[in-house]
């Protein structure tokens, strides 16, 4: 059957399918993603092409060229498919080619070379020669493969295992019947075996091109799950701390609370945040207040269970689940807050935290628990900070909304001290009506409360002025701030909206506890 395929029409066939072949994966590296490898594959496929196209070219060009051409053109195809598959998977050394594979190459061709000017008639040392190389490459290739055998590649490596066994086969058989055979004078017309060489050639190159097109597919795919995977960890991930972040919590969070509802597990909420945290950015710096948010991240890390599960909510608070009751989550969050208030910062000296905590009832949601968890830090504010307070059952008689005036608010100055007292007394009547029913009653209140916070604020920037605060520009745009969006709330909880909760919020979170023992306490050394 092979002998009745014309050879030169043979070979025309197969080094148009091989230039084919080569050409499309020159178009594939130009403008596709490659990788190391690639380039050497695709140059190994147009010298491949080449090198069929010098065998047909016989007769037609010196005959040192087409030999020269032939057998070192398909000695460097194959060297250059294992320099490939090396630089694909990085086991090259300082060099990008394999110096065993090329010398033995050139030492190869040099040796076809010496055979034609020395035995220029019989051609059986040249093919003994050829094949010997090609056996030796393909024992090679078979056990790089089988090194660089991937799991998710199985298919495409298992194909290239086949392709370069079927080769050395080929070739074994080659150099058997050849040490018996009759004299071979002409490759085309005598040797019926340099068509199965043809033809096995253009089935190898197919082959090789499907494979690398597979295994590059894979791996652009396993790079790109890879990314996605460090992309979503990226996007949980607090880029400051190292922390998980607000995003991370709520997916966990949710599922923290139904694998407790299914299995009866307490589970406890813990929210801190650090003291006077905008007194350290004021005094320090905003880098200076970032290295300490890294420091307590580290501190609560080194404090916390494998199981809890810890994150950086933002700006200085930081939230903790734990998989315990609330005592015994009291009694974790209080021995963390003893903690960072015994840690040494090397950037401010000591710092210490405020923190809630609530436990996971039936009937909670995320949002709820959150919430009462919130409620119970800002207890701990107002209760003089530095501390950890458990939400209580009884809301109306303990409520977070009730502040109590404690020495850590006092900026030294008597009279300011005075109004803020005064201002504290105001916002705990309007807490105190906030939620019932009389609205104009609230109105009132707030509208008291606008107007002594207004009258405050003026008497405090005339203090600041003569004091020589150098802040006093912003801290004054701090003061027209608060006055424009009390302003705003009040405006539209007349109109019916907005809840009466947000003007209870504003007073105490914004105005008390935000402004007043945070923010007025950055000019204490300036007026005393």
């Amino acid at each position: 059957m092979l002998a009745a395929l014309d050879p030169h029409t043979l070979g025309i066939a197969v080094s148009i399918v091989l230039f084919t072949v080569a050409f499309q994966a020159m178009f594939y590296l130009l403008t596709t993603k490659s990788y190391p490898g690639n380039e050497c594959w695709a140059v190994a496929l147009m010298v491949l092409a080449f090198s069929f196209l010098a065998l047909q070219l016989r007769g037609r060009i010196p005959d040192i060229v087409s030999v020269l051409g032939l057998n070192y053109g398909v000695f460097l195809s194959m060297c250059l498919f294992y320099d490939g598959l090396a630089r694909f998977h990085g086991r090259t050394g300082r060099t990008r080619m394999n110096l065993v594979n090329h010398g033995m190459a050139l030492l190869a061709a040099g040796g076809v070379l010496l055979h034609y000017a020395f035995n220029g008639v019989s051609i059986n040392g040249r093919v003994l020669l050829f094949h010997g190389f090609q056996l030796f490459i393909s024992v090679r290739m078979l056990a790089m493969i089988a090194q660089s055998r991937n799991p998710q590649q199985r298919g495409p490596y298992a194909a290239l295992f086949m392709v370069f066994l079927t080769v050395a086969c080929v070739s074994l058989t080659r150099i058997y019947l050849l040490l018996d055979a009759p004299p071979i004078t002409s490759l085309l017309q005598q040797d019926v075996g340099i068509r199965m060489i043809m033809l096995v050639g253009m089935a190898q190159a197919l082959i090789l091109w499907f494979c690398i097109l597979l295994i590059t597919h894979t791996r652009i795919e396993r790079e790109l799950e890879e990314a996605r995977g460090k992309a979503e960890l990226a996007s949980r991930t607090d880029t400051l701390t190292g922390l998980r972040n607000r995003q991370h919590f709520e997916a966990e969070f949710r599922r923290e609370i139904e694998r407790a509802s299914r299995y009866g597990q307490p589970v406890s909420l813990v929210i801190f945040d650090i003291d006077h945290f905008k007194r350290v950015n004021d005094q320090h710096g905003h880098q200076t207040g970032d290295e300490v948010l890294v420091e307590v991240a580290r501190c609560a890390s080194k404090m916390t269970r494998a199981s809890d599960l810890l994150c950086r909510w933002g700006g200085e608070e930081f939230v903790l689940l734990m998989l315990a009751a609330d005592d015994d989550a009291l009694k974790a969050a209080d021995k963390l807050r003893r903690h960072i208030e015994q840690h040494t910062f090397p950037q401010v000296g000591a710092i210490t935290i405020s923190a809630g905590l609530a436990q996971l009832r039936a009937d909670d949601d995320p949002a709820t628990l959150i919430r009462r968890a919130d409620n119970a830090l800002y207890r701990a504010k107002s209760r003089g900070r530095n501390r950890v307070e458990k939400e209580v059952s009884d809301f109306a008689s303990a409520s977070p909304l009730s502040l109590r005036w404690a020495p850590g608010f006092t900026c030294g100055h008597p009279a300011i001290d005075e109004q803020h007292q005064i201002l504290f007394g105001k916002t705990n009547l309007l807490l105190e009506r906030c939620g019932g029913r009389d609205d104009k009653e609230v109105v009132e209140l707030m509208e008291d409360l606008l107007r002594e916070t207004e009258r405050h604020f003026r008497y405090e920037e005339g203090v600041l002025r003569k004091s020589g605060y150098p802040h006093l520009k912003e801290h004054g745009e701090e003061h027209a701030r608060l006055n424009q969006k009390g302003r705003l709330l009040l405006d539209q909880f007349r109109t019916g909206q907005a809840p009466s909760s947000t003007l209870s919020s504003f007073a105490v979170r914004e105005l008390a506890l935000g402004h007043i023992s945070e923010e007025d306490l950055s000019y204490v050394s300036y007026i005393n």
